[in-house]
């Protein structure tokens, strides 16, 4: 209404100038376009937070984002947020319009075009840090992560954001039904390095898959591996074992274990479990100390599911535990036995507990 009295007033305006008219023209095409902005704000009110490029992956249908797209002569430029229409698609879960850039990008590389922005599919959004492929790892979007997938050529699966975290330790930092997914799927890419570690605390991802008891996962990725590379400690000195000991569950330990042993060896494995951390405990004391570790401030005096590992271990190696390695095993308890309240709750055990533990060792030993 606005724009149809701005041209009906025009027509009607007699006795005015030439230079009048065309300064007329011009005001009125700018009333006209400032018009235009104000109502394409109020149909993308996201523009304040997410640039034009979330706003055209929101709120534009497939067949217009498509045709924004062909018209686009370089899809690597960002919008006024320094955010680019990939990067706006994966974050918003937009799976048509993503696959509409990709085959985009595609179609250029063909075609031999130098985008100005060389590494805009991979590279970091400004504001949020991640990459577009991190980005969706972390929002859980499964397809949109398959989507990447499809075109991995394009896609470095190993490219961190700016907080530096690989793309599968991102997948694998917490428990979850996509996660799981994720983690899976990225393992069996060749292209993926199963070997980095998290920036901060120095875990791997096998240190991240068996807190999370995904069992299955584990046990492929023991084998994948480089036996040089399965016992790599955290910034704590903590190796997967470690990790497996606190996680304090026998049905784990009854899965993975085996397979340790029948990859490394009997003998390379009691020489991890024997392996300290950083402030001195064995894999052995993470076992009968783990409900401690999970529960700070409890009294570790007296634990069953602890003591049921504890002697399914000492089972599993008992033939071809040495007379040094008995030894070891119980001075390491009697090293964590104390009398006191004070040292029950430094993560130390009572003499009942301790009594049991040696117990066991002892009758393995017969």
């Amino acid at each position: 209404m606005i724009c149809w009295n701005l041209i009906k007033k025009n027509k009607n305006m007699k006795g005015i100038k030439g230079m009048h008219k065309q300064s007329g023209l011009l005001a009125k095409g700018t009333k006209v376009l400032l018009l235009l902005v104000v109502l394409q704000a109020e149909k993308c009110p996201t523009w304040s937070t997410s640039g034009t490029a979330g706003c055209m992956a929101t709120k534009m249908s497939i067949d217009q984002y498509r045709e924004d797209i062909g018209n686009k002569k370089d899809i690597s430029l960002p919008d006024e947020k320094g955010r680019t229409p990939l990067y706006a698609a994966a974050s918003h879960n937009e799976e048509e319009k993503l696959k509409i850039v990709l085959d985009r990008l595609v179609e250029d590389i063909k075609l031999g075009f130098v985008h100005r922005n060389k590494d805009f599919i991979n590279a970091p959004d400004p504001k949020s840090g991640d990459t577009p492929f991190t980005k969706a790892i972390k929002e859980g979007y499964r397809k949109i992560y398959d989507i990447f997938i499809e075109y991995k050529p394009y896609v470095d699966l190993n490219r961190a954001g700016k907080d530096g975290i690989n793309p599968i330790l991102i997948a694998c930092h917490k428990p979850g039904a996509s996660n799981k997914y994720i983690t899976s799927s990225l393992i069996e890419q060749p292209e993926t390095n199963l070997t980095c570690t998290d920036p901060k605390s120095g875990k791997n991802i096998l240190h991240f898959i068996v807190a999370n008891k995904w069992t299955e996962i584990a046990k492929e990725l023991i084998y994948k591996l480089d036996p040089k590379e399965l016992f790599n400690k955290n910034n704590n000195g903590q190796t997967f074992l470690h990790t497996l000991a606190c996680v304090n569950d026998l049905e784990l330990f009854k899965k993975l274990l085996p397979k340790l042993i029948k990859l490394l060896g009997v003998d390379e494995v009691i020489k991890q479990l024997s392996s300290t951390t950083k402030d001195g405990k064995t894999v052995w004391a993470s076992i009968y100390l783990s409900e401690f570790i999970q529960n700070k401030g409890t009294q570790p005096i007296w634990f069953n599911k602890n003591i049921k590992i504890f002697k399914y271990v000492i089972e599993a190696v008992k033939n071809d535990l040495k007379p040094e390695d008995w030894n070891l095993i119980l001075q390491d308890i009697k090293s964590h036995e104390r009398t006191s309240w004070v040292g029950w709750f430094k993560g130390d055990i009572g003499k009942q507990y301790a009594d049991k533990l040696i117990q066991i060792v002892t009758e393995a030993r017969k």
